[in-house]
């Protein structure tokens, strides 16, 4: 049996935390909450989430100052290799927006 992937949610409304969870849960994914900025710090010195869901309002650091400083920093950045120029998996399909797996997840707009 495969681990399932872990969501590590950021989210400081409790009720969205509660129906973020239930929702991935029962889609057989394990989730960890964090209600703030420094929280996401923290549990990522705990685990390695597959994927974050990331709120962009949040007390004190918003998400967005929050995720530029994870890609600015390359143990929280995944890149792809830059001799790699193949267009990712999904675009001849139509996709917009493609999730590429490296060592870690890491989000591409297009």
């Amino acid at each position: 049996m495969t681990k399932p992937s872990l969501i590590l949610v950021v989210e400081d409304n409790e009720a969205n935390q509660l129906l973020a969870r239930a929702v991935l849960e029962l889609e057989g994914y394990e989730v960890r909450i964090a209600a703030s900025g420094p929280e996401v710090f923290d549990e990522l010195r705990e685990c390695v989430p597959d994927l974050i869901l990331m709120d962009i309002q949040l007390p004190g650091q918003d998400g967005l100052t929050v995720t530029r400083v994870l890609k600015a920093d390359p143990a929280t950045s995944a890149h792809r290799a830059r001799h790699d120029r193949r267009p990712p998996a999904g675009v001849e399909c139509g996709m917009r927006r493609v999730y590429i797996e490296a060592d870690r997840h890491a989000d591409v707009w297009l």
